[in-house]
């Protein structure tokens, strides 16, 4: 599969072409990109490590990892984000909820803001699934 190309500069579809790309263009854009985001979850101790032979119990689900890449409209940055392919996972037994903004809901809100006079307050949050909880835990 081809590289796709996003403001004139290729977008790799995994780690190996990732670094030819870097290699072609004489720079570590892209491994650096992987590099910061695989530091950001090994800080936040989203990983434990075992044994190549390990033997899991039957709570266990097999989760395929990859790495997706993209490209930064602002400063033309590359970003990595390591994804877990939850297609392959049985949810079944847990009630669970994503939710997802638009960016044209975001923009009726700050019109509404705007026209009530009303202050607005964002944020951005970063690796936000990995804090979630992976087994069903009752809140109330």
């Amino acid at each position: 599969m081809p590289n796709k190309v996003k403001y004139g500069i290729k977008v790799p579809n995994s780690v190996r072409k990732a670094l030819i790309l870097d290699k072609e263009n004489n720079n570590t854009l892209w491994a650096d990109a992987i590099k910061k985001e695989m530091t950001a979850l090994n800080k936040a101790n989203c990983f434990e490590y075992f044994p190549l032979h390990h033997r899991f119990g039957k709570d266990y689900q097999y989760t395929p990892l990859r790495i997706i890449f993209d490209v930064k409209k602002e400063d033309l940055r590359r970003k990595a984000r390591l994804v877990a392919g939850g297609h392959v996972v049985d949810f079944s037994m847990y009630e669970s909820y994503s939710s997802v903004v638009q960016s044209r809901t975001l923009r009726i809100l700050q019109t509404i803001a705007a026209n009530e006079n009303m202050r607005v307050i964002t944020s951005h949050v970063g690796n936000t699934f990995i804090q979630a909880f992976t087994k069903e835990k009752n809140i109330f």
